[in-house]
């Protein structure tokens, strides 16, 4: 998991490793609590996290001051399934859950002060030639 600044401070870019788990539905566990239906992803959001805040600390916490706009480009680099023999990655998980997963991530880590921030995104979802692994790059100020 890695990440790097470019001169600018404008430009952050990270690689979470491991399969890219969804954000969508939650299952009701009663007593008004709830959790994500995607299995495992409890566990990838918290090594996100630990990544993210680690990698952002390490870069003396610098992020976009609130209400400045943020544009995000995500690739997930997914594990094709052993029957699958097709070239592009149509299959679960969606690619809006992937990324509603990344915009709250980076919320939560500080990163960002409110996804609400991001006003553009450019984001795919393509079978890993290795490891899975999630690739970002996050912009703001002129560009």
């Amino acid at each position: 998991m890695s990440h790097s600044l470019d001169a600018r401070a404008s430009h952050l870019t990270f690689r979470l490793e491991g399969q890219p788990v969804p954000k969508g539905s939650v299952v009701a566990l009663g007593g008004g609590r709830i959790r994500p239906a995607a299995k495992g992803y409890a566990t990838w959001q918290r090594a996100a996290m630990l990544t993210l805040r680690s990698q952002h600390t390490q870069q003396n916490r610098i992020t976009p001051v609130k209400h400045q706009p943020v544009s995000v480009a995500a690739v997930f680099h997914v594990t094709r399934p052993k029957t699958v023999k097709r070239s592009h990655a149509t299959v679960p998980p969606d690619l809006d859950k992937l990324q509603r997963a990344v915009g709250d991530l980076l919320a939560q880590s500080g990163v960002l002060p409110d996804d609400a921030q991001i006003i553009s995104w450019c984001t795919r979802k393509v079978y890993s030639s290795g490891a899975p692994y999630t690739s970002l790059d996050v912009t703001w100020g002129d560009e």
